[in-house]
């Protein structure tokens, strides 16, 4: 699991991610073909308390899927989160808790958490339409 800091990103921009997913144990890439993988962004501090609160109260700031299309497996172990500036745009500046789980859709008891950390959303100064 990686734990930290992702690099910040532009409140202007596009949300372009790619993550790699390996083994722990031998390093070796992880096939994440036909699974379910979610990426979400939440403001800062609020992740913990999440599960203790009503759902309509600390709802997540952005949901990336690849059920919604804004994940895809690009090679073996490689998946890329794109988020169009529109969604960004519409994000507060500061920091947010990020989290990405991959799931087995024939199993949903097997969920693996891959990344826990923040991110930081500055504003991007250039605003097109």
């Amino acid at each position: 699991m990686i734990e930290g800091a992702l690099p910040a990103i532009s409140g202007s921009a596009t949300l372009d991610l790619t993550v790699q997913v390996r083994d722990e144990e031998n390093n070796e890439l992880i096939d994440l073909a036909g699974m379910v993988i979610n990426f979400v962004l939440a403001p800062f501090g609020s992740w913990p308390t999440l599960w203790d609160e009503p759902a309509s109260f600390l709802q997540p700031e952005l949901i990336a899927s690849t059920e919604t299309g804004e994940i895809t497996v690009i090679d073996m172990g490689t998946f890329q989160v794109l988020v169009a500036s529109s969604v960004i745009r519409s994000m507060n500046a500061g920091n947010y808790d990020a989290g990405c789980t991959v799931r087995d859709p024939t199993d949903d008891d097997y969920v693996a958490q891959i990344l826990i950390g923040t991110i930081n959303v500055i504003p991007g100064i250039v605003r097109n339409p």
